[in-house]
């Protein structure tokens, strides 16, 4: 999942915020930017998500769509987050051995160790002069 652009961010604010802070950050912001203002062959993108983010936090509607995409993604990403660590720790803590039968997960990884020292041992004495 893509994470929105942060309108709040975007024009210097956190929430929340009121439509005098909105609109001065604004207006202090679109002058700093302005082309008439800035470098020659400097990239208008900040001047358009300056306006983008003005347009969307100065209405009371498109700001609640805003905020409440915000709060999705953080939720999303939290989840993400607690199944990563799930995860990670399963990897860290493996199962005890008399919880599953033979060749269960948790022997996996000790294969897999075993198989690959066997294979460098083979290849220290093959390779060994």
């Amino acid at each position: 999942m893509r994470e929105p652009r942060n309108c709040y961010h975007v024009l210097g604010l956190s929430p929340p915020v009121t439509a005098e802070q909105i609109r001065s950050s604004y207006v202090r912001l679109i002058k700093q930017h302005h082309p008439d203002r800035i470098r020659p062959g400097a990239s208008p993108l900040r001047l358009q998500q300056l306006q983008h983010a003005y347009h969307t936090l100065r209405d009371d509607g498109r700001r609640a769509d805003h905020d409440q995409a915000l709060l999705e993604h953080a939720q999303a990403h939290r989840a993400d987050m607690r199944r990563a660590r799930r995860r990670i720790s399963r990897l860290e803590h493996p199962r005890r051995p008399d919880v599953k039968g033979p060749g269960s997960s948790w022997q996996r990884p000790l294969i897999a160790a075993s198989a690959g020292g066997l294979l460098l041992l083979i290849l220290r004495v093959v390779l060994t002069p």
